[in-house]
């Protein structure tokens, strides 16, 4: 298996996601808006980030960043907006 994931949300609008052994910073999502909560599902495949103006964005983290977002696993990727 791999290493058990922690993420972190912003008011800068970044989640963080962080090795639980090590505390090595994995990635870095950047979405619209300032954020208030974060959470992972149970694979560990998608993240789930709720602004503080109420939208909730949805991050599929299996899917690469986006090309020219930079190196080491800390790139700038989007996020779509959950279900109504």
């Amino acid at each position: 298996g791999g290493a058990v994931l922690v993420a972190s949300a912003s008011a800068d609008r970044t989640c963080k996601l962080w090795t639980l052994g090590g505390g090595h910073l994995l990635r870095t999502v950047t979405l619209p808006a300032a954020l208030g909560a974060v959470a992972l599902d149970a694979c560990e495949a998608t993240l789930y980030a709720g602004a503080v103006d109420g939208r909730i964005f949805e991050v599929p983290l299996n899917a690469a960043p986006p090309a020219g977002a930079g190196g080491g696993g800390a790139g700038a990727a989007g996020g779509s907006m959950a279900g109504s």
